[in-house]
């Protein structure tokens, strides 16, 4: 079964059951787990790639134990974030418990979450592994040209950089300890060079994203701020000659943003440049009808 399979066998258990309807019966969804796979075997599917479906959209006691489960580490496997069915035993047979709304929304998590490679362990395979891989790549170009085409929208004109600004004989290489930038450009009302950083990280709200958040963007040697200061220096340093590179007759400062896909705790603790969500730099750009935030001079 595909991965597309997986989740419509979930969400036909999310949206096909019922509460029973004997007058006694308390309105919960609860129901046999063999009744649900059986149900879903009559898609001509195998029985053992259903299980693993629904499995990794699970969480049973036995998981619970294995995972020496924590309150405190919302990254454990095993917990009702990105699982919405509960396993419980019955006379009958194992059921599976659970809130079709709570179940819902654990499914959308499920989603958002697998272009940052994060699949159920149910799911993990050499081929999937790889697939996501290249999938966590693919949502990177696509958040980076997001960026590029907002900015496009905003006026600013400019483009990704991998080794050279310009071309001909003003063509300047960029050095390999600056590395690749992910948007460079101009922007003709206030006649700024615009450097623009690009980050889709995935973040939330417990203590543990925060602190991890805090290590790969601030804290940690070689962290995101420390190479896009890196490339702030270079671009402030050599302005003339970008400038002549990119054709430009005045220059009069440089405007530099680091833009993430959701808010990021990482703002806080940045005190030399901007680092906001593309959300929030494109509001806070039209409100002003300018670059929204200070200028490096030159």
């Amino acid at each position: 079964m595909s991965y597309g399979e997986f989740i419509a066998a979930i969400r036909a258990v999310i949206e096909g059951c019922q509460p029973s309807l004997h007058p006694k019966s308390f309105p919960t969804l609860s129901v046999h787990r063999g009744r649900v796979i059986d149900e879903l075997a009559k898609w001509n599917r195998p029985r053992i790639a259903i299980e693993r479906a629904i499995d990794g959209f699970s969480v049973s006691a036995a998981n619970l134990t294995a995972d020496k489960r924590v309150v405190w580490n919302p990254k454990q496997e095993s917990r009702a974030y990105r699982r919405g069915f509960f396993v419980f035993p019955h006379e009958t047979g194992t059921h599976l418990a659970f809130s079709r709304e709570m179940a819902k929304e654990s499914l959308m998590q499920l989603v958002f979450w697998v272009c940052f490679k994060h699949l159920p362990v149910e799911w993990r395979t050499q081929e999937t592994l790889k697939a996501l891989d290249t999938l966590s790549h693919a949502a990177s170009e696509w958040f980076e040209g997001s960026v590029c085409r907002n900015l496009k929208s905003l006026g600013i004109v400019g483009q990704r950089i991998h080794r050279t600004v310009g071309s001909g004989s003003r063509q300047i290489q960029v050095p390999p300890e600056v590395g690749e930038i992910d948007f460079l450009g101009y922007q003709p009302q206030q006649k700024l060079i615009v450097l623009v950083e690009a980050k889709m990280v995935m973040s939330g709200l417990d203590a543990r994203y925060w602190r991890d958040d805090l290590d790969e963007f601030v804290f940690r040697s070689g962290s995101y701020a420390e190479r896009f200061r890196r490339k702030i220096l270079w671009v402030v340093e050599n302005h003339k000659t970008i400038s002549s590179a990119l054709g430009l007759s005045e220059v009069a400062g440089v405007g530099t943003v680091m833009l993430t896909l959701y808010p990021c705790i990482a703002r806080t603790f940045i005190p030399d440049f901007p680092c906001v969500s593309i959300t929030e730099f494109m509001l806070d750009y039209e409100r002003q009808s300018k670059w929204p935030y200070p200028l490096k001079s030159i």
